[in-house]
């Protein structure tokens, strides 16, 4: 089971904080971005601001895109420990 160390749900954990920063880093605008990845730009706002959830295989294609590893999106959460 995995316990956020922030408040922030796990399905919102990947808003823009994560992945609109990394991608304005990389000099891509959200037309690009989003025509990149075969989502409306109106799709990639809302996930940016974490008013939409990200599927996985979105979530993949995102980091693919941004040329990191899925795992880049869950920095914060830690696993807890197993009850005995």
């Amino acid at each position: 089971m995995l316990t956020p160390l922030r408040e922030r749900p796990l399905s919102t954990h990947g808003s823009k904080a994560d992945f609109g920063i990394k991608r304005t880093m990389r000099g891509l605008a959200q037309r690009e971005f989003s025509a990149l990845l075969d989502i409306g730009q109106y799709d990639l706002a809302a996930f940016e601001a974490g008013a939409k959830r990200i599927n996985a295989n979105l979530l993949f294609r995102i980091a693919k895109a941004l040329e990191v590893r899925p795992v880049y999106f869950f920095r914060g959460y830690v696993e807890e420990a197993p009850k005995a």
